[in-house]
């Protein structure tokens, strides 16, 4: 898969270009100063990194089943040990439940 790099000071006067051109198998990096800030990623792609995310976990709790472990993640608590929520959602540390 190939990214579409783009500075994020062109992106904002082509943002509605950008996202209209897009294709479901694309990524857009965006960059300032030439350093990774951010990805634009497809609903489509999303939904199945999502669908993808939660086949791993799935697999490692059958795992977990086999080995007899007794402790379980959720995948709501992977989420949010990664600071994200299943929404996609950016989630602040001074937020988070301890």
């Amino acid at each position: 898969m190939r990214d579409e790099v783009v500075p994020v000071s062109e992106a904002r006067s082509r943002l509605n270009d950008l996202l209209t051109n897009m294709l479901p198998t694309r990524n857009l990096l965006l960059v300032r100063h030439g350093r990774p800030v951010a990805v634009v990623i497809s609903p489509r792609r999303y939904e199945a990194l999502l669908d993808t995310l939660e086949d791993l976990a799935d697999e490692l709790s059958v795992l977990a089943d086999r080995l007899g472990l007794e402790e379980r993640v959720s995948l709501e608590k992977v989420a949010e040990d990664l600071r994200l929520t299943l929404s996609g959602r950016t989630r602040s540390a001074t937020t988070r439940a301890s």
